[in-house]
């Protein structure tokens, strides 16, 4: 089963990288656009959008092992409930 830890870890990561990230715009907010940057804005929206997806999916695999023998359990208890 996962832990707690886990979750947290991943979102300590994704905050650490989304600071770095603007710091580095900060920095280069005054320098002039040359040609071959067109990847930057790419990025930008990328790193602004991606670590919701990412840390959704940890939360969501995370809740799902732990909810998975719940409902085992209750699945037997139904099955045992409905034979004779």
């Amino acid at each position: 089963m996962r832990r707690p830890l886990e979750s947290a870890l991943v979102n300590t990561i994704v905050a650490v990288i989304l600071a770095v990230f603007l710091i580095i715009i900060t920095y280069k907010n005054d320098d002039p656009i040359v040609d071959g940057y067109e990847w930057f804005p790419v990025v930008a929206i990328a790193l602004a959008f991606l670590p919701a997806p990412i840390i959704l999916g940890c939360l969501w695999f995370d809740a799902w092992r732990r909810l998975k023998p719940i409902k085992q359990a209750a699945d037997d208890i139904e099955r045992r409930a409905l034979t004779p």
